[in-house]
């Protein structure tokens, strides 16, 4: 799915997030479009944390604020691209013009079928700040960083865990990217503890996923 439906410009993006939100608070429209708080908590959430940082850098324009805020809105566009994949382009309580007009996604025009991936994701720990890991991910047996040509994006399963998991089922927690490297920031508790995941990839029209790849572990800093 490409990105060239969400704005670039960023006064265009913030008005764009607040437009989702009003549309994604909307009982009427939850109970139309059967989008239930499981469906939309994780996109709010994105899009809540992106305005406030969006706020908080306009309040106090430091390099420090600008960097959150920029960091909020890949987190926040990825939650927007995941679900306008699941809960909109193939929605059948909804027509084309309610999802151009509410949230500006046009459903693709059918076309040759994309194959799922037969190959894994790997991934890299790197370096990053206190409380957050970055993942570097690549295609199994690739040289090249990021993911393969025709793929969406990665799904990453991952735990907090005292033990090695058995399987990737221990593995409750899911976020997803569409941009290498993958990040995800913990809370001042975690500090210390070990976090394990797994990755697979996701084709880019039909949301289909792949095998995951081996299980990873990290020690959140």
């Amino acid at each position: 799915m490409s990105t060239k439906w969400i704005p670039q410009a960023l006064l265009e993006f913030v008005e764009f997030c607040r437009k989702w939100k009003a549309v994604l608070e909307n009982p009427a429209y939850l109970a139309e479009f059967e989008w239930t708080p499981a469906k939309t908590t994780a996109c709010l959430e994105g899009i809540d944390a992106f305005l406030a940082a969006f706020e908080a850098w306009q309040a106090v324009d430091s390099s420090m604020n600008k960097a959150l805020m920029e960091e909020a809105r890949k987190a926040a566009e990825d939650g927007i691209e995941h679900f306008a994949a699941y809960d909109v382009r193939f929605n059948e309580k909804m027509t084309e013009v309610q999802k151009l007009e509410l949230l500006g996604v046009r459903t693709r025009h059918p076309g040759h079928p994309i194959d799922v991936p037969s190959t894994v994701p790997e991934f890299e720990v790197r370096p990053s700040h206190i409380r957050q890991i970055v993942l570097g991910y690549k295609d199994s047996g690739s040289e090249r960083w990021g993911k393969p040509p025709k793929v969406h994006g990665i799904e990453s399963r991952w735990a907090i865990l005292d033990h090695p998991p058995a399987g990737i089922g221990e593995l409750t927690n899911s976020s997803f990217d569409t941009r290498h490297p993958f990040k995800i920031t913990f809370d001042e508790q975690d500090r210390g503890k070990t976090v394990y995941f797994a990755g697979r990839w996701e084709i880019e029209r039909e949301g289909q996923k792949g095998d995951f790849g081996p299980i990873v572990q990290a020690i959140i800093p």
